[in-house]
Order: structure tokens, then C-alpha cells, then sequence
């Protein structure tokens, strides 16, 4: 047997597929898509719902390195989280612009050093649906917020020559990609939502030079 790359997706709730009926998420629809073909790979799930940039940090390169035996067969997928923008209960954001974007400057650091990175941008919310009830807090999110970190996110990204999709405009643009948030919270997406995200990444040129 050839052996498969062993790909990790870092990220939160999104990564997990929070939403999703299907329970497969984007990260899941994605590994469907080459199973049984040549390009076919291990593919590791951890988003953590709720998990801000620097929680993520805490864990990721860790994670990814007991799940990793080959840097030629390892490679890292980071879809950026905007945790750090919600609001709780009326309070936020829940981490200032700067801190978030130390800890996410660290987190390609820690992550590149470990096997090829790439960073998928966030989406966009309906903010007509939210506050949120998640986990007893009253979660919610302002597009200009998400904005403005993708844009933090994909500066950096730059700087350190790491790939960068960006993702809030393109699917803020797509009727269908909110049909899919309306049908859920207006934070998550549906299965169709899902399945948007998953052939956007496959679509990539950088997703394509990974496999």
C-alpha cells in the first residue's frame, strides 16, 4: 500500500462541522472526495468549538505532531478562528485585536516549523440571527470584526510567504452560502453550507499542491 499523507485540520466549531446533518463538516466532505483515488490521505480532525487563537495555540503543534511519523508525509491545514471577536452575553470583543494577531503570528510559527501550512480564511455571519445561545453564553458576531481579522489573518500569512484563501468575501457574496447559515444559527452552516466550503478548498491551487 502507497503509503497516504497524514493531514491535520486545526481550527474550532467550523473544523468540527458544528451544523452540519451529516456530522462530516467540510474537513469530512473534503477526504470523501479523494478516497479511493491516488491522492487519497489520513485526514485529522481537531477543531475544538469555541476555541479562540490562543487556545488553539495551546494544543495544535502538539496535536499534530503525535499524529505525524514523516514531515514528507505531514501537512497542516489552519482555518483561522474568529472566536476572539465574539461577543459574550453583550461583553467583548473577547480578545483585542493585537493579542489575537500575537497569538496567531505565533501559531504559524509554531505550525510551519512542523510540516507545510496552509490557512483557509473565516466566513461570514448573519448578524440578524444572533446572539447565539451556546454553552449558556449569549454568543455573538459583527462581520466588520471578521473582516478586519481575515484581513489581520492574510497580512501575516503573507509576511511568511504561507498560503492564504481567503474566504469571508467570496461566500458573503453567495445566496446559497446563506441559505445554509439561515437554516441553522446564522453563525454555522447547513450540509450545503459545508459542501461550499469543501469545494472551495479543493478548487485552491495550494490545497491541490499539498495532496
Amino acid at each position: 500500500m502507497k503509503p497516504q499523507k497524514h493531514i491535520c485540520f486545526v481550527g474550532a466549531s467550523t473544523v468540527e462541522g458544528l451544523g452540519d446533518e451529516t456530522g462530516k463538516g467540510w474537513v469530512g466532505r473534503l477526504a470523501e472526495r479523494y478516497r479511493g483515488s491516488p491522492q487519497e490521505y489520513v485526514p485529522f480532525n481537531l477543531g475544538v468549538r469555541g476555541n479562540t487563537v490562543a487556545m488553539m495555540a495551546a494544543r495544535a503543534a502538539a496535536e499534530c505532531q503525535a499524529r505525524f511519523f514523516h514531515r514528507k508525509l505531514a501537512a497542516i491545514v489552519l482555518s483561522a478562528s474568529v472566536n476572539d471577536v465574539a461577543y459574550l452575553n453583550g461583553q467583548g470583543p473577547r480578545t483585542p485585536h493585537r493579542s489575537m494577531m500575537r497569538s496567531f503570528d505565533g501559531l504559524l510559527d509554531e505550525l510551519s516549523a512542523l510540516a507545510p501550512l496552509i490557512v483557509v480564511g473565516p466566513g461570514p455571519v448573519i448578524e440578524d440571527r444572533l446572539p447565539m445561545l451556546f454553552y449558556g453564553y449569549d454568543f455573538s458576531f459583527k462581520n466588520a470584526d471578521i473582516q478586519a481579522a481575515e484581513e489581520g489573518f492574510a497580512e501575516l500569512c503573507a509576511a511568511k510567504g504561507l498560503p492564504f484563501l481567503t474566504s469571508y468575501a467570496t461566500l458573503s457574496q453567495r445566496a446559497d452560502y446563506r441559505a445554509a447559515l439561515e437554516a441553522v444559527d446564522g453563525v454555522h452552516p447547513s450540509g450545503d453550507g459545508y459542501q461550499i466550503m469543501a469545494d472551495q478548498v479543493a478548487e485552491w491551487s495550494a490545497w491541490q499542491a499539498l495532496l
